[in-house]
C-alpha cells in the first residue's frame, strides 16, 4: 500500500494554514487539507460549494482577499490547529485581538459565551 494511504489512516495529510482580510480591516486565519484548500477559501468567501458551512466570523465580515497562505505539508490535524494558533497569535500581535480570528481565539468567543449562557440558568 502506498505512503499516502498509511498517512491517511494515521490521520496524517498535507495540510495548509490561510489569511484572509475582511472587510473592516479584519483578519482570519484558517486551516485547511492542502487539496481542499481551494474549495474551503471559496467557503469563506461565501460560495455554497462542498459541505462545510462558511465560518460564521467570515459571513459576518465578508473576505475581500486573500492575504498569504502557507503549505505546512504532511501532518497530524493537531499539529496543524498549533500552526494555526501560532499564525492568529502573529497577526493579533499585528492588529490586535479585536480585529483578528481563528484557531484558539475562536474558541475563546466560544467559552465566553457558554460562560454568559451558564451564569443565566444558576
Amino acid at each position: 500500500m502506498s505512503e499516502a494511504f498509511h498517512n491517511r489512516v494515521k490521520g496524517m495529510m498535507p495540510r495548509s494554514i490561510y489569511i484572509l482580510k475582511c472587510q473592516g480591516d479584519f483578519y482570519y486565519v484558517g486551516e485547511s487539507s492542502t487539496e481542499n484548500l481551494e474549495l474551503r477559501i471559496r467557503q469563506q468567501f461565501g460560495e455554497k460549494v462542498g459541505k462545510i458551512p462558511q465560518a460564521k466570523f467570515c459571513a459576518d465580515h465578508k473576505p475581500e482577499e486573500v492575504v498569504e497562505t502557507h503549505d505546512i505539508g504532511i501532518t497530524e490535524y493537531k499539529e496543524a490547529e498549533m500552526l494555526e494558533n501560532a499564525w492568529t497569535k502573529i497577526y493579533v500581535g499585528r492588529y490586535g485581538s479585536d480585529k483578528v480570528r481563528g484557531g484558539i481565539s475562536c474558541l475563546d468567543e466560544v467559552l465566553f459565551a457558554s460562560s454568559k449562557f451558564l451564569a443565566t440558568i444558576r
